[in-house]
Order: structure tokens, then sequence, then C-alpha cells
């Protein structure tokens, strides 16, 4: 995820001089280096020495370690956003000298495509002006949005696993083009560019997915009575079921204090 937001706002006209990055690994260091043509570090003290926004994209369970090493590094000057997982704002200030400002984000996977989706919940010190810096950072890799914190469980649930939900769709689409005498390739891309078109649809329409099931569906249609297939089996009820365990999930993984 942090290479993809490098890359986007490389795309976005950011100098590289202005973008620097850290990793314990040299071999990490290197690649990124050598493909972005960014500075890199392996001390991220260093790192962030001159920076004024930092960026923490690390594993959750490596969270309070790199806090406690960046603590007197990170000055009440510096934007510090999280896009790691389950970590709260608050538990983020805890480690941190008092008053930096603090800001959460989950992006998505589809970032590497620049085409992330991203919430953004802010922490108690932060600015209106320093939202919008966020916001431009991850619009660079998609879209992004802003939350309230206590939401974020919710969209870890719905845009965080969002992706897979839709590449499950897409799977099933082909194995039943398959099933019936399609080779996959043939299936695979009937299914993927079919999805690709209906979320175009609703991008560009502004209508609201009903209205567009209705576009499709004609009385006695094909479309009908696989639609009816879907309310007889519960399908809708199935995803909202599905959510819910990711949302709860997700709380149960959250990292507070």
């Amino acid at each position: 995820m942090g290479g993809s937001l490098i890359k986007g706002l490389i795309r976005c006209g950011v100098p590289t001089d202005l973008i620097t990055a850290s990793d314990k690994d040299p071999g990490i260091c290197n690649d990124i280096r050598e493909k972005y043509g960014i500075d890199t570090y392996l001390s991220n003290k260093e790192a962030i020495d001159k920076a004024q926004v930092v960026i923490l994209a690390v594993k959750p369970q490596h969270i309070v370690e790199v806090l406690e090493e960046i603590r007197d590094s990170v000055t009440k000057d510096k934007l510090v956003i999280s896009i790691v997982a389950g970590v709260s704002t608050a538990a983020i200030e805890e480690h941190l000298t008092k008053g930096v400002p603090v800001i959460r984000v989950m992006p998505n996977s589809p970032a590497f495509v620049k085409a992330s989706m991203s919430a953004l919940s802010e922490g108690k010190n932060v600015s209106g002006e320093q939202m919008e810096t966020a916001k431009e950072i991850f619009d660079s890799a998609g879209r992004s949005v802003i939350v309230d914190e206590s939401l974020q469980n919710a969209v870890t649930a719905l845009s965080g696993s969002g992706p897979a939900y839709f590449y499950l769709v897409v799977e099933a689409l082909t194995e039943a083009g398959v099933d019936s005498g399609m080779d996959w390739d043939t299936a695979f891309t009937l299914a993927h560019e079919t999805m690709f078109g209906a979320s175009r649809m609703l991008k560009m329409t502004g209508m609201k997915p009903q209205e567009l099931i209705d576009m499709v569906k004609s009385p006695g249609g094909t479309t009908e009575a696989a639609m009816n297939v879907f309310d007889e089996d519960g399908l809708k009820s199935l995803i909202k079921k599905a959510f819910e365990a990711a949302r709860g999930r997700a709380g149960e993984l959250e990292i507070k204090d």
C-alpha cells in the first residue's frame, strides 16, 4: 500500500526529493529507491526528520515499537497518517508527544491500480487544512471520503474487504460460464468486463442500483428469472450477514490503547 501511495504522489506531480521511505530490510529499501527514485533509510527516525507528513504503514503488531522509536522525532508541527488496520487515533496519540495530529485511514487493495477507496477519520488535534492534505494524498491513489472514526470497522467490512466479495462474484460467474461450455478465458472476460461496465454505469449515470436493475430486468425475461432465485435464496441477507461478520471481526482485532 505504501508503494501505491508513493506512485500516486509522483503521478500527481510531487517531486521525488520530497518523498522518503524507510524499512529495516536493506533489500526492500533498495527496491523502493530503484523503482521510484526516492531516498530510502533503514532508520525510521532519519526518514521522518525533515518530513511534514508521516505515513505509518506497518503491521499492527509492530505499531507500538515504531511509535516508541519515532516519538521524540514527531513534533506537533508534523501530521501523522496511519493506515495500520485496527489501531485507533487515540492509541497512536498515546504513544506520541501530546498534541500531535493523527489521522486514521482505511484504504483498499485497488490502490495498486489507482482505484483505491479510502476512508479518513481525524484525531482530536487535526485541523481542516490537514484533513485536506490527507485527502489529496489518498485521492492520488483513487478516491477518499471522511467518516467518523466509530464507523471504521464498518468501513473495513464494506470497502476494506469489499474487493474480495466482488472477486468471488466474478469467480462464480466465470465457473458458471465454464460449466455451460465456455472456455475459461472467454467466461472470465465476459464476467469481469460485465462487472466493470456495470460499475461504470453506476458511477457515470448517478442512478440508484434498483433503477439500473429495472433497466435490465424485463417482465418474464432472463434477468427476472435470475433475480427471483437471488430473492428466494436471500442473497441480500447473506451479503449483509457477511458484512456483519467482517465488521464484528474488525472490532475484535481493534487495538484502542
